[in-house]
C-alpha cells in the first residue's frame, strides 16, 4: 500500500527511507553478526562475496568470518570456517553500504535479512542480527 507521510519539517524522504521514533532509532552499521541458516548445498566460507537483501534494500557484503556453527540437537557450538546446507551459526558480514538495523530480539522487521547469491539471485541463507 502506498503512504505519503505528512512532516512538519521539510526534508526529503523517498523510497525506502526508515522513519523511527525519537529514542528507537536502529543502528547505521556496516559490520553485522548474526545467526545464518544455510538453504544451499555451497558452503559458506570467508571471503565469499553475497548479497544482503534488509527490509527494502539489496546491499554486496562480503563474508568476513564464520565464526562457529551451532549442533540443533544440544545447542553447542563448535569452530568451523564453513556453513554447509542446513546449518546455524554465527558469521560475520561487512556491507559495502550502511544499513539501519537493530538486533533481531529488539525488532524482526529491521533484525532479520536474507542473504542472495549475486550471479544466480538464488536465496542462500536467512539471517537474524545477533549484534548491531
Amino acid at each position: 500500500m502506498s503512504v505519503s507521510p505528512r512532516l512538519a519539517d521539510d526534508i526529503g524522504l523517498s523510497r525506502g527511507d526508515l522513519l523511527a521514533r525519537v529514542g528507537h532509532q536502529p543502528r547505521t552499521t556496516q559490520d553485522v553478526d548474526a545467526m545464518l541458516c544455510r538453504m544451499t548445498r555451497e558452503p559458506m566460507r570467508a571471503g565469499m562475496r553475497v548479497l544482503v537483501k534488509h527490509t527494502t534494500r539489496t546491499v554486496p557484503a562480503p563474508v568476513r568470518d564464520v565464526r562457529y556453527r551451532t549442533d540443533v540437537n544440544t545447542l553447542r557450538h563448535s569452530e568451523a570456517d564453513t556453513l554447509g546446507f542446513n546449518e546455524i551459526g554465527r558469521v560475520s558480514l561487512r556491507t559495502t553500504h550502511p544499513v539501519l538495523c537493530d538486533a533481531y530480539r529488539q525488532n524482526r522487521q529491521t533484525g532479520s535479512f536474507v542473504v542472495i547469491d549475486p550471479a544466480t539471485k538464488r536465496t542462500l541463507a536467512g539471517g537474524m542480527i545477533e549484534a548491531a
